[in-house]
């Protein structure tokens, strides 16, 4: 009988050391997951502001090269007297 008592303690404490490694595992995987998102976020949010900051410079540029070529377009009014 203290045998069977003995081996029953043995197994619950077992179950229960495998259940509390269990959730300290889980919980790892929950931080590691956390911790991936933010960083994925971070990464993602500073190439969208890359992109972004491109294209203001892109349009820029055309803005630019629209101006210039407006103003060679022109035609040049001399100056009366000449």
């Amino acid at each position: 009988m203290q045998v069977r008592l003995i081996e029953q303690q043995t197994k619950k404490e077992l179950e229960d050391a495998r259940l509390k490694a269990q959730a300290n595992i889980e919980g790892t995987k929950i931080g590691a997951k956390i911790a991936y998102d933010k960083d994925k976020l971070a990464t993602d949010t500073r190439i969208e502001g890359l992109k972004v900051g491109v294209d203001i410079a892109k349009s820029q540029a055309q803005q630019r090269t629209q101006r210039h070529v407006a103003a060679q377009r022109k035609p040049q009014v001399k100056p009366k007297g000449e």
